[in-house]
């Protein structure tokens, strides 16, 4: 049986699609203004879904995540610019759970250091946060409003030496969208 990305305690499901990714690729080619390389770069990265459409239209299950690793790298590509790998710890998760669907080296030497038996998750955050967070979420996408809720977020992750380092986490909801279905008010 595979994994839901679905909290049952959330007001949304949790889908994971990259429908928003591909609208500003597809928009970026329209635009033109693009190198040679950047456009056949957009191009290949727009056949590529198009031959995979699951990945536009939602993954439901940790399972799928895992069949499309491979395309979900190359859709994040320009997030995750080689050049800056080594030095850039950052990951991409599925939104409001500890699902990674890719990281930069960097970070996945971290969590390595970390040890097998290190367990990665929110220190500043519980299940009422993070259903608070949801919540404004919602509120922000379809009503313009936004509670503030100014809890920093962060990790702290065990280092080789022994220290536990803290690690501050930046969210960036640009590619997340809340869509109603027919049960919302």
């Amino acid at each position: 049986m595979s994994t839901s990305l679905h909290l049952p305690e959330f007001p949304f499901e949790i889908i994971l699609s990259f429908k928003t990714i591909v609208e500003r690729y597809r928009e970026l080619l329209a635009e033109g203004g693009l190198t040679e390389f950047e456009q056949k770069n957009l191009e290949m990265l727009v056949d590529q879904v198009e031959s995979h459409p699951v990945l536009v239209e939602g993954l439901s299950t940790l399972d799928e995540v895992h069949a499309h690793q491979a395309e979900i790298e190359l859709l994040l590509h320009d997030i995750f610019p080689q050049v800056l790998l080594r030095n850039e710890i950052k990951t991409a998760t599925v939104p409001f759970t500890q699902h990674h669907v890719h990281m930069t080296p960097r970070f996945r030497n971290i969590l390595r250091e970390a040890g097998a038996d290190f367990e990665l998750k929110y220190e500043s955050v519980d299940e009422e946060w993070r259903f608070i967070a949801a919540c404004n979420f919602i509120l922000r996408s379809y009503y313009g409003r936004q509670l503030v809720h100014g809890k920093p977020m962060y990790y702290e992750i065990p280092a080789e030496d022994g220290l536990v380092n803290t690690y501050k986490i930046t969210v960036n909801a640009d590619f997340c969208e809340v869509i109603r279905n027919e049960n919302a008010p």
